[in-house]
């Protein structure tokens, strides 16, 4: 594709009357890895001017803002708890929102009463949530990638596992041996790179580590429980049987 950019811009008859394409500019648009746009003939020069602008997830107060119009447009009522609760689960990431307010548009409404409660949004996070995000293609093409069973993935997804599940908050500090792990994950969508400090990662969203601990571990390391979490009276929908859960992760 570059190269063909190239000689679109290199192109004798630009300016001229028989000019097939001017070029005004390029924007291109896509994950962390779209800083590291190439090409085969690394002797070419590169184009004379990049910008780049990072998109930012959206706040705490745009996703409760963007709601409040989905309420608005729906008719409907839902708990502050909620908005907050999605929040939590997508750190902001544009779409992972948009994925939950399609769930609940899709999967949830009508409600009965016209309200969105706490207690049915967590029944349907926990239970059907997952599926939902894998169902879209952008979090389905980022498993399968992650999957694919090669030493490289398997090396990342360790090395995720180390430093990075689990830990929403913090952005953690990688060494230069490990900053090409870092960067390939941050490419897939699954890390997010500091602003200020480049070596600096911390994972996307809570929903994200929750499909690599679901979609992607037991698939790449076998030896992982395969079963899901034990509920108190069997129930899908029940409290976790926390310790049925020990006795399960004792036998690994």
């Amino acid at each position: 594709m570059l190269s063909m950019i190239r000689e679109i811009r290199n192109d004798p008859a630009k300016g001229r009357p028989r000019a097939k394409t001017v070029i005004q500019s390029i924007v291109s648009i896509g994950t962390f890895a779209i800083l590291s746009l190439s090409q085969d003939n690394v002797t070419a020069s590169p184009f004379n001017a990049v910008e780049n602008f990072r998109n930012v997830s959206l706040t705490k107060e745009q996703v409760q803002e963007l709601f409040q119009e989905f309420a608005s447009d729906r008719d409907i009522t839902i708990d502050p708890e909620v908005v907050d609760d999605i929040f939590l689960l997508t750190n902001g990431h544009a779409g992972l929102v948009n994925v939950c307010g399609e769930a609940i548009d899709t999967e949830l409404l009508p409600l009965e009463d016209g309200n969105l409660h706490l207690d049915c949004w967590q029944h349907f996070s926990i239970t059907l949530l997952r599926r939902k995000t894998m169902a879209y293609g952008t979090f389905q093409r980022m498993v399968n990638s992650l999957t694919e069973d090669s030493p490289k993935r398997r090396e990342a997804i360790n090395f995720l596992r180390s430093f990075f599940l689990g830990n929403f908050d913090e952005y953690v500090p990688v060494s230069a041996n490990e900053k090409h792990l870092a960067e390939y994950l941050a490419a897939q969508g699954v890390l997010h790179p500091d602003q200020i400090d480049a070596t600096s990662f911390k994972i996307s969203s809570p929903l994200i580590d929750s499909l690599i601990r679901q979609c992607v571990i037991p698939h790449l390391f076998p030896s992982c429980p395969n079963t899901s979490s034990p509920k108190k009276g069997g129930r899908a929908g029940g409290d976790l049987d926390v310790l049925e859960i020990l006795k399960e992760s004792l036998k690994f």
